[in-house]
């Protein structure tokens, strides 16, 4: 074990991840929270066999095969306390919202259809439209490696 020792504040996803890796990595670690529960804004709770996932409305990056995918998988994400598989459910799409019109928009997974469903409300925006989606398809494409003797690259 290291006689490095780490100090992370902020017991949320980001402090807990690098909190992990350091420890696993041979770091001594604490890690500091001002709020009694660790999580942050990703935070659940169970309701008889349900769990009611509070983590910014969805985790991102659960979709099988993708970059943060694995990175959850290698931090326990995905496991129950039993150590059975969570159950991931990706929709098409992540939320509908009322507006004042009485009209609604849909925020979809799938990122063409998102810019249709976006411009379809402010077309006079395209050009910040575009620059979303193109901001959306580069975090998509991120690139790194996990594991216990290398940093993660973003």
């Amino acid at each position: 074990m290291s006689t490095d020792h780490v100090v992370i504040i902020g017991a949320g996803i980001a402090g807990l991840s690098a909190a992990s890796y350091l420890a696993r990595s041979g770091y001594n670690v604490t890690v500091l929270e001002s709020h009694a529960l660790p999580g942050g804004l990703c935070t659940s709770w169970k309701r008889g066999q349900y769990t009611i996932d509070y983590c910014v409305h969805w985790l991102m990056g659960t979709k099988e095969g993708s970059e943060f995918n694995q990175l959850w998988k290698d931090l326990g994400a995905f496991t129950n306390d039993d150590g059975s598989t969570v159950p991931i459910v990706n929709f098409d799409q992540f939320s509908t919202m009322g507006l004042s019109t009485g009209d609604s928009i849909t925020l979809y997974s799938d990122l063409e259809a998102l810019e249709k469903e976006l411009l379809r409300y402010g077309d006079e925006d395209r050009k910040e439209v575009h620059a979303f989606i193109a901001s959306l398809k580069k975090l998509g494409s991120i690139t790194f490696s996990v594991g216990l003797d290398r940093a993660v690259n973003i």
